[in-house]
């Protein structure tokens, strides 16, 4: 199954939908007849002036219409009352992984989908990218940020960004049988200087990852916030990961819908996940010592 086939499972055109953040590559375009509306953080005209600086070698002439531009509110405040509930599926492909306050939008996410509509991501693999060294999400993190309504990224974020991003081979994402060199991407004293920059007040928002999984704890999350009734998101679908991403359908259960594991099913649940996680975790480096 190709990428876009995992991205598009159970999903057809003529399901109404929403495609977050779709840049200049959609994921569902409406020139081949989806009935989806994108959510964008600028305006077509913007974003082709936006890649247009990169050259040739992006495709900006995929580049569709922007319905909704978002500036970090809430989603659903964002579309308004009127369309809560009325989508078949949500789409968002290297998204959630900016998002300040998760949790904030798996709540949107929720609220404008109907009973049984799909959230399908691509989300970065932690062990494929420069996220490596970064410390690996878990539920709490989640639950933090969105009490304290993090509308931007906190000093912690940032810290981990400029500090601990790192490099394979000059790559910034690689598959698993990159054998380049793993490098940081700022000397400790970047990392600072860049740091006390954004601590500044009215510093310019930074874009960076905030969150950080691996296919295991991912999983892990859904299935605790899920338990602990912060979402009504139940793991519809998985396929293996691929290159430096992996793939998600979750399906919104409905009010009555019963949770879809018993109270011991999900404890033994997390605890294989959390294991899990930590074999994932070592992977990468247990290939390169030829463990593996």
């Amino acid at each position: 199954m190709d990428r876009l086939a995992k991205i598009r499972y159970r999903l057809d055109p003529f399901m109404r939908g929403l495609e977050i953040g779709p840049s200049y590559n959609p994921c569902m375009p409406k020139a081949d007849g989806w009935m989806v509306e994108t959510i964008d953080h600028l305006s077509r005209e913007e974003l082709v002036a936006k890649f247009s600086a990169f050259g040739k070698e992006l495709p900006i002439d995929k580049i569709e219409t922007v319905d909704w531009i978002w500036s970090g509110e809430p989603l659903d405040e964002l579309l308004g009352p009127d369309r809560h509930g009325t989508y078949d599926y949500i789409v968002a492909s290297h998204v959630i992984e900016h998002i300040p306050d998760l949790l904030g939008f798996f709540m949107s996410a929720q609220r404008l989908l109907k009973d049984g509509g799909m959230l399908s991501l691509v989300v970065p693999d932690k062990r494929h990218c420069f996220d490596i060294f970064k410390p690996i999400t878990l539920t709490p993190d989640l639950l933090e940020a969105h009490e304290n309504r993090h509308r931007r990224h906190s000093m912690r974020t940032a810290a981990h960004w400029f500090a601990y991003s790192s490099q394979r081979g000059g790559r910034g994402d690689w598959d698993s049988a990159d054998r380049g060199e793993l490098r940081l991407t700022y000397t400790l004293e970047q990392a600072q200087s860049a740091l006390n920059t954004y601590a500044r007040e009215k510093a310019p928002y930074l874009d960076c990852h905030a969150w950080y999984f691996v296919p295991s704890s991912f999983l892990l999350v859904m299935e605790e916030l899920r338990g602990l009734d912060y979402t009504r998101f139940d793991v519809a679908q998985t396929f293996e990961p691929a290159g430096c991403e992996f793939y998600v359908l979750l399906r919104k259960a409905g009010e009555a819908d019963p949770p879809r594991l018993t109270h011991d099913e999900l404890e033994n649940r997390r605890l294989e996940l959390l294991q899990a996680a930590m074999r994932e975790l070592s992977e990468p480096f247990r290939q390169e010592a030829g463990l593996i």
